[in-house]
């Protein structure tokens, strides 16, 4: 039986405060704050994990790599890196830093995490007006929404079809 150390609820924000995603606990509480700060080069910027009192908690950095979503995942003195790389049969993602795997289709936002020995990390899945962030690892909790968050920054279609030109 798997234990489930937190529930987390995703959420684009719409509102003009300026944050990007909002995640919330079980209860509706704010928990945290995404902010994606753009630079110059449209695929270069940084994203800011934020507390409800607006202190920063984690930070991700996108590395402007062609062919790929890399972002460096960064919690107190603490990183890992994820790569991430789409193809026609998917997104194909790896994380160095540790020994974590994705089960699951990374693309659709619909996916787990594992650790070499099989214990779940975390889950993200899809409920109805936004996702949701099952954490099984609580040490790791800022690293699990940094990989939420990186998953629903990239941009693909649910279903993948190859197309002739």
């Amino acid at each position: 039986m798997v234990m489930i150390a937190m529930r987390l609820m995703l959420k684009r924000d719409a509102a003009s405060d300026g944050a990007d995603f909002l995640l919330f606990d079980e209860c509706g509480r704010l928990k945290y704050r995404v902010t994606c700060l753009r630079q110059k080069l449209v695929t270069n910027y940084n994203i800011i994990i934020s507390d409800p009192e607006g202190e920063q908690v984690a930070k991700i950095r996108r590395l402007p790599i062609f062919g790929t979503h890399t972002y460096v995942l960064r919690a107190g003195r603490s990183h890992i890196t994820l790569a991430a790389v789409v193809t026609r049969r998917g997104v194909l993602c790896n994380f160095y830093g540790n020994n974590w795997c994705v089960s699951g289709d990374f693309g659709a936002k619909c996916f787990s995490v594992i650790d070499v020995d099989k214990s779940p990390i975390m889950t993200l899945c899809r409920r109805a007006s936004s996702r949701e962030l099952l954490i099984s690892d609580e040490p790791n909790e800022l690293f699990c929404v940094m990989t939420a968050v990186c998953a629903c920054l990239i941009e693909t279609t649910e279903t993948y079809a190859v197309q002739t030109v």
